[in-house]
């Protein structure tokens, strides 16, 4: 039978891994015999193009007890040509780590081996490098790109554009620079430097950097207008943010939820309420509809304007359209329907949650006695504790100040302070807060010398 070369597919790399997870199963296997074998396994991964269950297995080999030594010499000692992909793998794996000694070892015995780092390589350190503020040794890698004949691509400028956000001089100085090389900035590049003038507030440069990318013949995507939006409205900007909305209406760039819902957001920061659904009025007239983050964020803002029935009336249209909140929405809701005084209401849409599959957790619970705390309902307070311990939620110290407060303000000192008592027996139960508040609310209450008494300060000395 001929057989002919061809190259490896997934298939043949799931077989590997297969092979793999077998072999490291078998017992008394020898370190070296464990080393090797993921060796082979990660070069015909990569062959394969399997190139994250290559990093899988790398990483595994990376936690052996082996030195970075042996590791280079095990991946060229199986036999396989190495190929630069499955060390690249591995210097991104290392970076990772933050182990930046082994990386250079790596560089240096890749060379001294034969394999030549590529543009992938020095970009993939220089992600890693800018990232962790290591900006000199990123220099030193481009000084030493081109000491070896390695230009730096596109990809390169994208990746020193997108991590200089703080240094936005800079980083049109090396736009400036690509151009210069011939390189053509393409829409990520632009994004990255959008993006960065946005969040420093440096609006000047944007009007002729949008300018240019026409120029250039680049589009500016929908992702880089919110972005720029979203910078202008943090910073109060927000007549330019919906005048920047205008302008990718009138060209044509579809904006979507995300988009609006920065604007929303930003007219919610600062009170304006009506601009905030005049926007959410446009965002209709495009087609568009609420997905689930925009109705958490009208719902959060307008429980925290106090607008209660617009945030239940948002809540109704996000189950309608088939959305499931978490619990930080239903629990804004709980505390919103507490500050009102509807704690049956609070406890109705907390039955609600359980019955949507969402089980209330203990801030759900906390939310509501707390609730109850301030309007002195004691027995009520309980009542929903006694619920809080049939679901298996823990009580926290906030759990036991509300209980506690709810008996003070109820009237029941003697019980609030015969249930301090046995709280004290708890492990961090009871702190210096509570039992301030518990001498506080005896002292109002008009019993100062039952607050005075030797008990009260024996039990401030053991709580």
């Amino acid at each position: 039978m001929k057989y002919r070369l061809a190259s490896l597919r997934p298939v043949h790399g799931r077989l590997a891994l297969k092979f793999l997870n077998w072999v490291i199963k078998q017992p008394n296997l020898e370190l070296k015999q464990v080393t090797h074998i993921i060796c082979c396994t990660t070069h015909i991964l990569v062959r394969a193009r399997m190139y994250n269950f290559a990093k899988t297995t790398l990483k595994q080999m990376l936690q052996l007890p082996i030195g970075m030594n042996s590791v280079f010499y095990a991946l060229m000692d199986t036999r396989i040509c190495p190929n630069v992909a499955t060390f690249n793998i591995l210097l991104n794996a290392l970076c990772e780590r933050g182990k930046f000694k082994s990386v250079g070892f790596l560089l240096k015995k890749m060379e001294e081996s034969g394999v030549c780092p590529t543009a992938v390589t020095y970009n993939t350190l220089l992600n890693w490098y800018c990232k962790k503020g290591r900006y000199k040794a990123a220099s030193e890698l481009i000084d030493s790109m081109a000491f070896k004949g390695i230009g730096a691509d596109v990809c390169t400028y994208n990746v020193l554009v997108g991590n200089l956000i703080g240094n936005n001089r800079e980083a049109l100085r090396l736009m400036d620079g690509m151009v210069s090389c011939g390189l053509k900035p393409n829409e990520v590049t632009y994004g990255a430097l959008l993006n960065g003038l946005s969040r420093h507030a440096e609006f000047g440069p944007v009007s002729s950097i949008l300018e240019r990318m026409r120029m250039d013949g680049v589009g500016v995507g929908h992702i880089s207008y919110s972005a720029m939006m979203d910078g202008l409205c943090k910073n109060g900007r927000l007549e330019e943010a919906v005048q920047l909305l205008d302008d990718m209406l009138k060209i044509s760039v579809s904006p979507d939820v995300v988009t609006f819902t920065v604007l929303i957001n930003g007219f919610f920061r600062v009170g304006k309420i009506n601009n905030a659904k005049e926007i959410m009025c446009k965002m209709y007239r495009t087609g568009l509809v609420p997905n689930s983050i925009l109705c958490s964020t009208l719902i959060y803002n307008y429980c925290k304007m106090g607008y209660l029935k617009e945030a239940l009336s948002t809540y109704a249209i996000m189950n309608r359209s088939g959305y499931v909140a978490d619990h930080f929405t239903c629990n804004v809701l709980v505390v919103a329907l507490c500050r009102c005084g509807r704690l049956e209401e609070a406890e109705y849409f907390i039955e609600h949650m359980s019955r949507t599959g969402l089980d209330p957790n203990s801030i759900t619970f906390d939310c509501v006695i707390n609730g109850y705390r301030n309007s002195g309902d004691a027995f009520k307070a309980f009542s929903v504790f006694d619920k809080m311990n049939c679901l298996g939620h823990l009580p926290c110290q906030f759990t036991y100040g509300g209980l506690l407060k709810a008996l003070c303000r109820s009237g029941h000192i003697n019980e609030a302070w015969k249930y301090f008592h046995s709280l004290c027996s708890v492990p961090n139960t009871v702190d210096n807060v509570i039992f301030n508040t518990m001498l506080t609310s005896t002292c109002r209450s008009g019993n100062l010398s039952y607050a005075s008494s030797p008990v009260r300060t024996t039990h401030s000395a053991i709580c």
